[in-house]
């Protein structure tokens, strides 16, 4: 049982939260001691995530990056300008998929006919 007393709190308070000793909950146990050497468990929230859907983000995210890098590439070899570069990169961070497929449809790193 708690003695809201011991613990420091203004008896008014207690009283005012209707809080007496009886209803009162029981203090949680300690925890079991561990031995040494024995290894720590597992941080919270760590193990339940499978490690498919980590492989899969990982997938997703080199992908993301390749036609980030591809897209860039494309953009400077066809108008030989850096700013062309980054607006493609740019909009390969936008459409990760639409932006290398038009890349791909203009002659990937081909110049641009005038």
């Amino acid at each position: 049982m708690l003695n809201f007393s011991q613990m420091g709190i203004n008896p008014l308070v207690v009283q005012a939260l209707g809080l007496d000793e009886s209803t009162a909950p029981s203090p949680a146990p300690a925890p079991a001691p561990v031995r040494p050497g024995t290894p720590a468990p597992a941080a919270a929230g760590v193990s339940d995530i499978p490690v498919a859907s980590v492989m899969i983000a990982g997938t997703a995210a080199l992908l993301f990056a390749t036609s980030i890098g591809a897209s860039t590439y494309h953009g400077y070899k066809r108008n030989n300008s850096v700013g062309w570069a980054a607006m493609w990169g740019f909009s390969a961070f936008l459409f990760p998929i639409l932006t290398p497929a038009v890349g791909i449809a203009q002659g990937f790193g081909k110049r641009e006919k005038k």
